[in-house]
């Protein structure tokens, strides 16, 4: 569990380094522009590769995340079989 834990962790952190050197080449790429519609062209472009990286970062979590708790995510069907905590075997 601390292994999964510590990826999700090592994920987000090089999810964030890359989004921080994104959006320095990013303001980099606007001081220069020479008109609106270059800014709002490279906005764009930034706005655009920021999403794809929170939707790759909210699935690999979402993986993560599901393999820490499937235990308890599982349907209640699925647990009917097993012995109840607590309970008397008999």
């Amino acid at each position: 569990m601390s292994r999964a834990a510590q990826t999700l962790g090592i994920t987000y952190a090089d999810s964030f380094k890359t989004a921080f050197d994104d959006l320095g080449a990013t303001s980099r790429a606007l001081a220069a522009a020479r008109g609106p519609a270059e800014l709002v062209a490279v906005q764009a472009a930034y706005l655009n590769r920021a999403g794809a990286r929170a939707t790759a970062r909210s699935a690999a979590a979402g993986d993560m995340i599901l393999g820490l708790t499937g235990a308890f995510l599982r349907p209640k069907a699925a647990l009917e079989g097993a012995p109840r905590p607590g309970s008397a075997q008999t």
